[in-house]
């Protein structure tokens, strides 16, 4: 994949815009950009180049523009080359909706939003077969620059392709999308949900428009669809036909595009419209779980949390939290944080639920009092059972009781005592003991590695630690430390401040260079010096045969000689660093010492909004659910004079 893409530079005419998506999308699928580091930057040259040419194609066809080439041969190529490339893997020749228009205007706007959008394009509405690439391989695409841009921020690109494939699925009440394999759905929704996430600002009104509302009412309506295609009679809705990972992936993404979950909805047919998801979610195994990544784990448990549930997804939310549970070491920082998030607001709606439909009772264990209960009525049987047995026929009746006929009894005694309401209490309990144990290995991990958090990260913890509130002494101490480590660093840097970094390193190298000069001059002349007068006083003194003095000459020439190499290396080293700070600066048009300033002061920033978060932890009176105040006592009197001076003027 890597040679291909490397071709396809060098040869960019040569591919059609569906080659390049292809190529594409197989580098971001099969190679780890990461790990080109001696070509990044000519990879990085590459892309950048096939995204341009991909999205000037797609700009020309949504505008209906003809090439500048208007010659007979020129248009039986491309005819021939459109002709010939496959729409959702079939066939152009065989497609008669190749021939509709794509139109502006969703069947779900009212007026004002038609005309607003109908003034914004061109008359001309571009043909479905004149579009150059597959819409599946369009998807593909999409999902692998997200990928890419996802790992590497700065390398944002594909808004105009996003806002091309909405309009392009979301036109036609979704024609299209009913045409779309699963895979490539999810694929489009995921890509739309990184870019929103990591670039939402650059987006204009329109491409936020396509993107979060008229694609998502259309992915919502095509899985609402599908259930009710279930109820007549179909063998499964879409949501059942995806793998682990693509479910988790899509419920995160329609979750982040404001998609709610909402099975009461009286008019199924028409709640795409308020975003409303009626599909029920499907309920995976713990092995199943198991069988996807940490991340996809992660993107399940935070996806069904935004998107919302009900009491028939308790279970699937207690395998979710056991399998996070158990792979808690793989967390990474972000995910931490995520994981963190989503717990709290679970635990808040568990309760929150149970306290309006049981008139604020708290939770409590009730599945151990029901067993107890029922093993108590048992017995309480058998007592009875017993004495008229022995009334009646002397004790002779007793061994008729076989040990099955007890447990049989119990099960029976048990299920009349536990109904659907008691089953559902059983297991949000359930759930609110797996959040706990999940959140107390969650804060213990964090505070192994926060180290590794940035300062946005450890500022996002806290605000939950401190807001929801949570008690998490260990993992704010650690926290607490690590930002004093961290201030103490920036104000060590900003004490002993000398110049900028371009300076520093531009004076190192001429002062290397020099010293690698002034050391080799001398080293030669003393070693010619030194050269002619061992000789004269050998020849004068020493012994014929004798060469102690030969190997003496000889050890101190070589340790001479390894100083100057080293010397050499470290001028070398420092002329490289300077060379590329210049090179970097011209081409980027930055400055590297503006860019460390920005960075330093964005961290001190973040750190100092987590050294008062952690103080209003601190204020924090877990026992009795309250704050204290952050003025002291004087204060508050002295603000309480200045109001009721300002009151009696």
């Amino acid at each position: 994949s890597r040679c291909a893409i490397e071709i396809a530079g060098a040869e960019l005419s040569i591919f059609s815009p569906e080659d390049l998506s292809r190529i594409v999308w197989a580098f971001t699928e099969l190679c780890d950009f990461a790990d080109i580091s001696n070509r990044r930057t000519h990879i990085s040259k590459t892309l950048g180049r096939i995204l341009s040419t991909i999205e000037n194609s797609l700009l020309r066809w949504e505008n209906g523009q003809k090439s500048s080439q208007n010659t007979k041969k020129i248009d039986d190529k491309v005819q021939d080359s459109l002709r010939f490339t496959l729409f959702f893997g079939k066939s152009r020749l065989l497609l008669p909706m190749l021939d509709q228009n794509i139109g502006t205007a969703d069947a779900d706007f009212d007026e004002e939003e038609s005309e607003r959008h109908s003034t914004q394009t061109d008359a001309h509405l571009p043909l479905l077969r004149d579009l150059t690439i597959d819409p599946a391989t369009l998807c593909k695409m999409i999902y692998g620059f997200s990928t890419v841009s996802a790992k590497y921020p700065k390398m944002r690109g594909q808004n105009t392709l996003l806002r091309i494939a909405a309009r392009l699925f979301a036109s036609k009440n979704g024609q299209l999308l009913r045409e779309c394999d699963s895979q490539d759905i999810v694929r489009l929704c995921y890509a739309c949900a990184q870019a929103i996430r990591t670039a939402g600002i650059g987006f204009s009104s329109v491409d936020r428009d396509y993107i979060l509302r008229h694609l998502p009412r259309r992915v919502v309506q095509l899985l609402n669809d599908s259930l009710m295609l279930k109820n007549n009679g179909s063998k499964s809705s879409r949501l059942d036909q995806l793998l682990p990972s693509e479910l988790a992936a899509l419920l995160w993404s329609l979750g982040e595009l404001g998609i709610h979950c909402n099975r009461d909805d009286e008019n199924s047919r028409l709640a795409h419209r308020k975003m409303n998801l009626v599909t029920p979610i499907p309920l995976l195994s713990t092995e199943e779980i198991e069988s996807v990544s940490v991340s996809s784990s992660v993107d399940l448990f935070c996806g069904i949390i935004k998107l919302g549930y009900d009491q028939d997804d308790y279970p699937l939310l207690i395998n979710n939290l056991v399998d996070l549970g158990n792979r808690a070491d793989s967390l990474s920082p972000e995910d931490l944080y995520r994981v963190t998030d989503s717990i709290v607001k679970l635990q808040r709606s568990v309760e929150g639920r149970h306290r309006s439909e049981n008139g604020n009772k708290p939770l409590s264990i009730s599945i151990e009092n029901a067993c107890d209960n029922a093993a108590s009525s048992i017995e309480k049987g058998e007592k009875k059972s017993n004495a008229d047995i022995q009334n009646k026929n002397d004790g002779e009746v007793e061994k008729i009781v076989t040990q099955f006929e007890k447990e049989e009894a119990a099960a029976d005694v048990i299920i009349n005592n536990l109904d659907p309401s008691e089953s559902k209490k059983d297991q949000a309990e359930q759930l609110l003991s797996q959040c706990n144990h999940l959140l107390s290995i969650v804060a213990e991990k964090a505070s192994q590695k926060i180290s590794k958090f940035t300062g946005q990260d450890i500022q996002r913890l806290l605000q939950i630690y401190v807001i929801t509130p949570v008690q998490a002494d260990v993992v704010v101490d650690a926290i607490d430390e690590e930002v004093n480590t961290r201030v103490s660093a920036l104000e060590i840097a900003a004490s002993t401040y000398s110049g900028s970094v371009q300076d520093l390193v531009r004076h190192a190298a001429d002062s290397s260079v020099e010293a690698a000069t002034a050391l080799s001059t001398f080293s030669s002349a003393e070693e010619k010096l030194s050269a002619s007068f061992m000789k004269g006083m050998k020849s004068l003194f020493d012994k014929p045969g004798n060469k102690e003095d030969d190997e003496t000459a000889t050890k101190t020439t070589s340790s001479a000689e390894d100083v100057a190499r080293q010397v050499n290396r470290a001028a070398a080293s420092s002329c490289k660093a300077a060379a590329r700070l210049e090179r970097v600066g011209k081409g980027a048009l930055i400055n590297a010492e503006k860019t460390l300033r920005d960075v330093e002061e964005s961290a001190a920033f973040e750190l100092g909004r987590c050294q008062e978060l952690i103080a209003a932890y601190r204020r924090l009176e877990f026992k009795t659910g309250t704050r204290k105040t952050r003025y002291d006592e004087e204060r508050r009197r002295d603000m309480g004079k200045r109001i009721l001076t300002r009151l009696f003027q």
